[in-house]
């Protein structure tokens, strides 16, 4: 009996499950027993791609808060959702706390951007 016990101990804590989820400032978050944590949401932003470089135009986003912090920087995976007039986007400047979204064409003017953001990391 104590036997099976242990084993049932050690398959116990070899088990991943979810500590919380949640959804807060347009972010969906589910944080895990192992410490993992992966965050979902499509972020809309209005620009004016006015910063010239190398016959592109650009502009980066103010600084994006994850509802949640997470451990170190997490990986951020970023794709155009709907747009217009946009060849590119990426991020910088990624922290425990946010990021920054930049977003590239080779037009200059306002751009309507929606892009599908998944974040990946430790919360602990």
């Amino acid at each position: 009996m104590i036997k099976a016990n242990n084993n049932i101990a050690i398959i116990n804590s070899n088990l991943i499950s979810i500590v919380e989820r949640g959804t807060k400032n347009n972010y969906n978050y589910t944080k895990y027993s192992n410490g993992d944590m992966v965050m979902w949401s499509k972020y809309t932003w209005n620009t004016n791609l006015a910063t010239s470089w190398y016959n592109w135009y650009f502009a980066s986003s103010a600084a994006v808060g994850f509802p949640v912090a997470f451990k170190e920087a997490p990986l951020i995976i970023v794709s155009p959702a709907k747009t217009n007039e946009l060849y590119g986007l990426g991020v910088t400047e990624v922290t425990t706390t946010g990021y920054k979204l930049t977003a590239y064409s080779p037009k200059q003017g306002m751009c309507y951007v929606q892009a599908d953001m998944l974040i990946i990391g430790k919360w602990k």
